[in-house]
Order: structure tokens, then sequence, then C-alpha cells
């Protein structure tokens, strides 16, 4: 019967350790998941008409028109097409002069 017992007592141990483990996982991953979507957020928040952005398939466009859940951009001259909002992923990186000068000379 003691024998018995010592094995419940490290049974115990480890059924707390697993539990702890799991807590802390559980935790960690709500709180990344409230960080990404606080981002995301933020950067739908400044959206505005006329930025140059990136969509999530590479195309660079100008927004033109938005709602709540679609935004209208231009992708050419002349040519607009609607996409979700969410399907914007970035603002268009601004080239400067010297950064043009850079890479040429590589």
């Amino acid at each position: 019967m003691l024998e018995f017992l010592r094995s419940v007592d490290s049974w115990i141990w480890i059924v707390v350790i697993l539990v702890l483990y799991m807590g802390f996982y559980i935790y960690r991953n709500v709180a990344n998941y409230n960080k990404n979507r606080n981002a995301i957020l933020d950067f739908q928040n400044k959206l505005e008409i006329g930025s140059r952005v990136v969509l999530s398939s590479g195309i660079h466009a100008t927004v033109k028109e938005m709602n709540k859940q679609t935004a209208t951009v231009e992708i050419a001259p002349k040519l607009e097409i609607i996409v979700e909002r969410f399907s914007i992923v970035a603002f268009e990186k601004a080239v400067t002069l010297e950064e043009e000068k850079t890479d040429d000379k590589e």
C-alpha cells in the first residue's frame, strides 16, 4: 500500500506541472493574439484616402474610397478595384532619391 501512495504522489506532481505549463502556454498565446490584433486595428485606423498601400497579393495601389468593410483602390491610371480593407497589409515604402542612387551603384 505504501508503494501505491508514493506512485500517486509522483503522478500528482506530474499533473500539477502539466497544468502549470498549459496555463502558461494559453496565457502566452492570448497575449500574442491581442498584441497582433491591436497592431492590425491601429494600422486600419491610420488608412486614409490617397495613401499608397500594398495589398496582400503584393499589388501596390492608391486608396481612392473607403467604407467599413471595403476599399476602392487604384492600381493603374483609371483602373480601380474594390478590395476588402483587411487585404491592405502595409503602407508603400517611400523610396528617396538617395536610396535609388545607392541601389544603382550595386
